[in-house]
């Protein structure tokens, strides 16, 4: 929705990945396993070994590791390498995390944009059509319910598992 209204977000990616050595890999599945149970344990939700498995296959793409995925600790032992031996950088992917063009003026689009298109007043005028259209509608049952169990199972899936947002 927010390309599709007109923001650049061609500077942005997916991933950034760090080659696989350089982490700890008993560490890192040590501290994936613990912080996984006790976010799944939150919800009153046990974490098998199928789990953790599934949480540490979205860390890794082959031999590299998602930057994003890990910890302060992790990604604070990732940036002094690589502040400590600038040529390590070249190991980062994508290479080119800089933007691209002129970003102060994609940075201006961008900000008209999302006043004009997610501000208070666009809010206001989209929760207005929202309620006029549940205030015109008949009353019915709900056709299907959504499930709150499937909800929760898919909220609390590990292949959407992020350590930087535990703990």
């Amino acid at each position: 929705q927010l390309a599709s209204a007109g923001l650049d977000l061609s500077d942005l990616y997916r991933r950034v990945d760090i080659p696989a050595e350089w982490v700890n890999r008993e560490e890192l599945f040590s501290t994936v396993g613990k912080e996984l149970r006790a976010f799944r344990s939150a919800y009153r939700k046990e974490t098998r070994e199928e789990d953790i498995r599934r949480a540490l296959s979205a860390f890794v793409e082959g031999d590299r590791l998602d930057f994003g995925r890990l910890n302060e600790a992790f990604q604070e032992s990732v940036i002094r390498r690589v502040a400590a031996s600038p040529g390590s950088r070249s190991e980062l992917r994508p290479l080119s995390i800089a933007p691209q063009g002129n970003t102060e003026e994609k940075v201006k689009r961008n900000r008209a944009v999302v006043e004009r298109e997610f501000g208070p007043r666009a809010y206001a005028e989209r929760l207005r059509a929202i309620y006029e259209r549940v205030a015109a509608s008949a009353p019915h049952p709900a056709e299907e319910a959504i499930s709150g169990g499937i909800l929760l199972e898919r909220f609390l899936d590990p292949a959407r598992f992020f350590l930087l947002r535990t703990g």
